[in-house]
């Protein structure tokens, strides 16, 4: 069996995180390895925790998905990620600093986790729902 991958959530809403976290469960190629509940947290987590790939909200309180992914990217750190939230507008900034995906939230699981199979595999993702290409 091949190894799972390493999901760390990042989200300010514990629901969310909860949400998720009990979704992916149901994936057998897949396990949540930690939570952050902003974008300070998920550089410590990212380090701590080596996760394959990260689903990273835009905004956040304390330091927003958008700056931690900047800082990420320039660490040169081998996890991916993927935006997983709610505003379409930050597309275009969140794929230049280094996001590999583009998710919307409210979409439905299977999709979610193909994205993340994709990224995974070293595809781009970007949410149908936008209508935009990368």
């Amino acid at each position: 069996m091949s190894p799972k991958i390493r999901i760390l959530m990042v989200d300010d809403h514990d629901e969310v995180r909860h949400g998720l976290r009990k979704l992916l469960s149901h994936e057998e190629d897949m396990e949540v390895v930690g939570e952050s509940a902003n974008g300070k947290e998920a550089l410590i987590n990212a380090v701590e925790c080596s996760p394959d790939i990260i689903l990273m909200d835009a905004k956040m309180p304390v330091s927003d998905g958008l700056e931690a992914t900047n800082i990420l990217s320039e660490k040169g750190l081998s996890c991916k990620i993927i935006m997983l939230t709610m505003f379409e507008e930050y597309l275009d900034e969140a794929m230049k600093i280094g996001a590999r995906g583009y998710v919307l939230k409210g979409t439905d699981i299977n999709y979610l986790s193909e994205a993340i199979r994709s990224v995974y595999q070293g595809k781009i993702v970007v949410d149908e729902r936008i209508g935009a290409e990368v």
